[in-house]
């Protein structure tokens, strides 16, 4: 069986192709990059928004899954930016659904959607008929992408998913996230490299898990007897505070020793939580986290520490 992986290069195409190989699929990938080896006929440099080009390579390969996951993974305040996660998100998803609908029904979709979309949730936790308030045009472009899915589903009989992603890490998380900023912080500081780590709002919640047990939702999600919606979380909550405790004491250190916050670096937060309720994955998927956060922590402070001495 063959299997299409946009954002090839990322973390979560990383863990999804290996999940995938381990479970029989033959994977290709997309990516935007040109550099590094592209290895011919397994990664594909592809321009996203080149409808023809794409449809052309998609009738090339006749893959069988599909799993969406490119996306610029930083919200940034420029047009660039803005046009950019919507083609992504909203054209590029659009050209997938009508290749699938016009020349290769039997072919299934997954779409890599964000909580984001909830923007300040009005209840918590949520789950997939929480209102949806995006604040950002990544939030809407997330949107959008889960309500072309539905509206593929009912209208032309397409298998296409979505998955709502919480936060999710692993020591392939780029370094201007803040638990990948925690974990090279700790390591530069074991180094001997640094004698501080800055942050903002220590007491910011937010509901993390691994990034490998994602891959692992969204081939299952793809396996399913139905295409729907699936949020994907812990369902635990935990402070930027408690990433640092337990990022520190792995290294044998306490973190108030180390740690200074700036308020220059607070970002207003969440008058309700945000935090994922998975039970309908868990029902119809057999799907829950294996990877708790300790582990994960544990897991990426490792990584970082043998980064620094190397």
């Amino acid at each position: 069986m063959k299997a299409l992986i946009t954002g090839f290069r990322g973390q979560d195409g990383t863990y999804l192709a290996e999940e995938l190989r381990a479970h029989g699929r033959e994977v290709i990938g997309f990516t935007r990059s040109e550099s590094g080896n592209l290895d011919a006929g397994r990664i594909h440099s592809v321009d996203y928004r080149d409808g023809r080009a794409l449809g052309d390579l998609l009738d090339e390969i006749r893959p069988e899954e599909i799993y969406h996951l490119a996306s610029p993974s930083c919200i940034r305040d420029t047009l660039e930016y803005e046009k950019e996660i919507l083609a992504i998100c909203v054209d590029t998803t659009l050209i997938f659904l009508r290749w699938i609908t016009d020349r290769s029904p039997a072919t299934r979709f997954f779409f890599a959607g964000s909580a984001e979309i909830y923007g300040d949730p009005v209840v918590s936790p949520q789950n997939e008929s929480t209102p949806c308030h995006p604040e950002n045009p990544y939030a809407v472009a997330k949107l959008t992408g889960r309500e072309l899915c539905a509206t593929f589903r009912k209208t032309h009989g397409v298998f296409a998913s979505s998955g709502i992603l919480f936060n999710h890490e692993s020591p392939l998380r780029r370094a201007d996230f803040v638990t990948r900023r925690i974990t090279q912080g700790v390591a530069a500081i074991v180094a001997g490299e640094s004698r501080e780590l800055v942050l903002g709002n220590l007491d910011a919640l937010r509901d993390w898990s691994h990034a490998a047990d994602f891959a692992r939702a969204f081939r299952l999600t793809l396996e399913a007897s139905h295409a729907d919606d699936f949020v994907f979380a812990s369902g635990k909550n935990h402070s930027v505070r408690e990433f640092c405790e337990e990022a520190f004491a792995a290294a044998g250190l306490d973190f108030r020793d180390y740690v200074r916050v700036d308020p220059a670096f607070y970002r207003p937060d969440f008058a309700q939580a945000r935090l994922g309720d998975s039970r309908k994955a868990l029902r119809e998927l057999a799907w829950k986290p294996k990877i708790g956060f300790k582990e994960l922590v544990d897991e990426m402070l490792r990584h970082d520490l043998e980064v620094v001495r190397r």
